[in-house]
């Protein structure tokens, strides 16, 4: 009895394992097609058919492929799509897979994905430079070589440049052409050839600046010409205009015969060119007349002849050529120097009297200004209050003896130094813009002294080296700015050269 139920029970099982058997679906994952191949300028997906059977199915496309490939699920379908702007020159290859959701033994499916490249496609410029003439400049031919059937191109001029640089574009060709140039700069610029496929190529536009014919010209100031005095430190400067024109300079008498006595100092170097003239102390007793002749390189340019003058020498030093009377002296710079001679002290007071106009540098030594300066040297008796120095009250005359027989009460006549405007003791000076434009030694004369507290008035009677006569009144201070005190050493007298 126990065997048989055994057996039964045995029976049951296998019946029910061959019932599970016969009812158990089976599973499969199929793709078709699972290659695909799309144009480089494709705009249409392919489909993909997915056969599952008993099973549910999810997809992926590659990472690396997934900028330019795409997958859409419809149903049982795929739908593939590519970007459809590919300019590449090769292949190129993605996937897409598929795989089944879920615990499963299918294994994972992929579909291959082709995107054909555009083949060689690449353009050439027969030239990458242009080169103009800066008027009536002809137009200029570019040839455009194309490789490939996929790559077009246009071309312009860069935007800082369209107002003079035109292109126009005709199939394998850019014509371009220029306005005519009206400065003498060379300009450029730039047209931009801009292919569809690749990077833009520039052809390089150079214009010359307008050709100006040759000219010689200077400022018209010049060209009336220049008038020296006998002894004078002035300069005179031409600009000259030279366009397209090189050019020599020479100093000529009116029958072109060379002079030495007129100077020049050329400047070809700057913008403008300049040329300085200058002249040397006429020592003759006849005014002369010169010329500076600037001579052109370039023919049917004319040169240009300035005329200068210098007048006569004269037998003296002063330039004064009528008595003057100076009342516009507003201010001093004073130089005291005090001195032993024959056991007796002595203040030699070298005053330098100027109008408003003109005053004493300290850093380059010299009166500069415009306008008046009257120097007279006094030399007075010693004397000083406390620490103050006071020149003595009363009536100075001219002695030319001083050197030889210092007295007090007497005045220094003026002596010319060894350059052009500079005078010791006793002179006059008038000057315009720093430079001395009359300048007089004063030789003999008179002046008197008066003082009223800090107040001097000194009035003075003065004649120069040619007779001519100076007057001139100075009223206020008069302090000492420098000091040289060679009393307790028996020196010299000072010569109060400014």
């Amino acid at each position: 009895m126990k065997k048989i139920m055994l057996l039964s029970a045995l029976a049951a099982t296998m019946m029910l394992a061959m019932s599970c058997g016969k009812d158990d679906p089976k599973q499969s994952l199929d793709l078709s097609p699972k290659t695909l191949t799309f144009a480089a300028d494709a705009t249409e997906a392919q489909t993909v058919t997915v056969d599952a059977k008993n099973v549910d199915w999810e997809f992926a496309v590659d990472t690396q492929a997934s900028d330019w490939l795409s997958a859409e699920r419809q149903d049982n379908t795929l739908k593939i799509s590519v970007a459809s702007d590919y300019t590449g020159a090769d292949s190129r290859i993605g996937k897409v897979f598929v795989q089944a959701k879920g615990k499963t033994d299918l294994q994972r499916q992929e579909i291959t994905v082709t995107q054909n490249g555009i083949g060689t496609n690449e353009f050439t410029l027969s030239a990458t430079t242009l080169t103009f003439a800066g008027e009536a400049a002809p137009a200029q031919d570019v040839t455009v070589t194309v490789t490939g059937d996929k790559l077009t191109w246009t071309a312009a001029a860069e935007e800082a440049s369209k107002s003079w640089i035109t292109v126009q574009t005709a199939e394998g060709k850019i014509t371009v052409s220029v306005s005519d140039n009206d400065t003498e700069t060379i300009r450029t610029g730039n047209v931009i050839v801009t292919p569809n496929i690749g990077e833009p190529q520039e052809i390089f536009v150079k214009q010359e600046g307008i050709v100006l014919p040759p000219s010689l010209s200077v400022d018209e100031e010049s060209l009336k010409g220049f008038n020296f005095k006998s002894s004078d430190i002035n300069a005179y400067v031409i600009t000259v205009t030279a366009v397209n024109c090189e050019w020599t300079t020479s100093t000529v008498d009116k029958d072109n015969n060379p002079v030495d006595w007129i100077t020049l100092y050329e400047n070809q170097e700057v913008k403008p060119q300049t040329i300085t003239v200058t002249v040397k102390t006429n020592a003759q007793l006849e005014a002369r007349e010169g010329f500076v002749v600037i001579t052109p390189k370039a023919e049917g340019v004319d040169a240009i002849r300035i005329p200068v003058n210098q007048e006569a020498g004269r037998d003296h030093d002063s330039t004064l050529t009528e008595d003057i009377k100076i009342t516009d002296l507003t201010h001093t710079r004073t130089e005291l120097y005090l001195t032993t001679e024959n056991e007796k002290n002595y203040a030699s007071w070298n005053i330098n009297m100027m109008s408003e106009g003109v005053d004493y540098n300290p850093e380059s030594g010299w009166i500069e200004g415009t306008g008046n300066s009257l120097t007279v040297s006094l030399i007075a008796e010693y004397e000083k209050e406390g620490e103050t120095y006071y020149i003595s009250e009363g009536d100075y005359t001219m002695d030319p003896n001083w050197e030889t027989d210092l007295k007090a009460m007497t005045i220094k006549p003026g002596e010319k130094g060894m350059n052009q405007g500079q005078y010791f003791f006793s002179y006059y000076m008038e000057y315009n813009a720093n430079n001395p434009e009359e300048e007089a030694p004063l030789m003999s004369g008179t002046a008197n002294v008066k003082r009223d507290g800090d107040t001097y008035t000194i009035t003075m009677n003065l004649v120069d080296d040619g007779g001519i006569k100076v007057t001139a009144t100075y009223t206020g201070p008069i302090t000492a700015d420098f000091i040289s005190d060679l009393t307790d050493m028996g020196g010299d007298i000072g010569d109060g050269s400014n």
